[in-house]
């Protein structure tokens, strides 16, 4: 009976091992003949059609267009005195002081009986000329009447010395107070300009400029004993009623053969592409899925900064704009060259749309007036290219 059972179960096993076999036959001819018609429809995809138009998942195109003819670039100053910043400074390529006018026609106002009178600037950030450079330490400044005084910035011709002070850099939104000598404002004065200049070259300290409400203020002290004998200080102050900054371009610190861009200015150049291979015949319109802008910086001789002290990140702030649509894209550069944002698709899609077979880009540095740093495009090689990608939809 034993030995019946025996072979009974190594019978249903055998039929068992056949129907497992067989089984996994199946299986693998289920798996593979979708595989087989998947990788058979890729040499001639399926369309996946609409009412209109028949769009082809696979048409996806990556095109890049080199910048054709010469570039064409612009600088204007920017309005110092109406900006937020003003800039106090000197490094191999920018040299920057500013002077302040205060008037103070107050018949009330005791000059002779000032204990002291104080110039008081606001600092927010200093750049260094070697960012990789330790930034504790301090750097000094001269101070200077300049009334009625003629100012050569490059010439380091700045009025009448008053005396100088040492200044941390490294500190952000804090105060430089430097303490006027006696008998520099006389009784009957009303009005002065003083001069803040750079001493030292190496860096530019960003202070609050003409249009800030803590722009420089010049603060009369008093002291006197008050009832119960302690000294009391009494103070009054004036905002500076205007803000003159000297800037200059030192150009022996920038190099030919290439243009620049440069956040201490409102530098720009065109860019021309002809987007004619872009298009694809009267039956089938164009989407673009991606586009950058990518002009041949020149790291070696461009200066990028941190933005603030918030971040240990160098960045550069560019704007990319078409001046027919007036559409515009921000782009940021880091300092290896890389774009942490480069996105211009919806300007090129919208020139496609209009059937414009050609584009001028301008490009302008975005934080114009808060960053000393600038950009070197190379106009010796190819001067800048879009890439672009894209997919196409036929009309049935």
């Amino acid at each position: 009976m034993a030995t019946l059972t025996f072979n009974y179960l190594s019978q249903a096993s055998d039929r068992l091992t056949l129907f497992t076999k067989g089984l996994m036959k199946i299986r693998i001819l289920t798996v593979a003949v979708p595989l087989l018609a998947l990788l058979w429809s890729c040499d001639a995809p399926p369309a996946n059609e609409n009412d209109t138009l028949i769009y082809n998942p696979f048409s996806f195109t990556q095109d890049t267009l080199d910048n054709t003819g010469t570039l064409s670039s612009g600088t204007t100053s920017i309005a110092w005195g109406e900006h937020l910043s003003a800039w106090v400074g000197a490094t191999s390529n920018y040299k920057s002081g500013v002077s302040c006018d205060f008037t103070f026609a107050d018949s009330g106002l005791d000059v002779v009986g000032a204990d002291s009178i104080q110039l008081q600037v606001r600092h927010q950030l200093t750049f260094l000329e070697d960012p990789d450079q330790d930034p504790s330490g301090s750097l000094p400044f001269g101070f200077y009447e300049t009334t009625d005084q003629s100012i050569d910035i490059v010439n380091s011709n700045y009025g009448t010395v008053l005396g100088s002070d040492s200044f941390k850099v490294d500190g952000g939104d804090d105060f430089w107070r430097y303490t006027l000598p006696e008998n520099v404002i006389l009784s009957g004065d009303t009005s002065i300009s003083i001069g803040v200049f750079p001493e030292v070259s190496g860096a530019l300290s960003f202070i609050q400029g003409g249009s800030s409400g803590t722009r420089p203020r010049l603060t009369f002290f008093y002291h006197a004993a008050d009832t119960a004998g302690q000294d009391s200080v009494t103070s009054v102050s004036f905002l500076a009623d205007t803000l003159n900054m000297y800037l200059a371009k030192l150009d022996a610190g920038f190099s030919s053969g290439f243009q620049y861009l440069s956040q201490m200015a409102r530098d720009s150049i065109l860019f021309h592409f002809d987007l004619q291979s872009l298009q694809a015949g009267t039956d089938t319109l164009v989407q673009i899925d991606s586009a950058s802008f990518e002009p041949a910086v020149s790291l070696a001789n461009s200066a990028i900064y941190r933005p603030d002290t918030s971040t240990t990140q160098r960045k550069f702030f560019l704007t990319a704009e078409d001046p027919i649509s007036a559409q515009s894209a921000s782009l940021v550069l880091l300092n290896d060259g890389s774009f942490l944002t480069n996105d211009i698709h919806l300007i090129l899609q919208q020139a496609l749309d209009e059937d414009r077979t050609q584009i001028d880009l301008i490009l302008r540095p975005n934080h114009t007036g808060f960053d000393p740093g600038f950009i070197a495009i190379d106009t010796t090689s190819i001067a800048g290219q879009l890439v672009t990608r894209r997919t196409l939809a036929v009309r049935p």
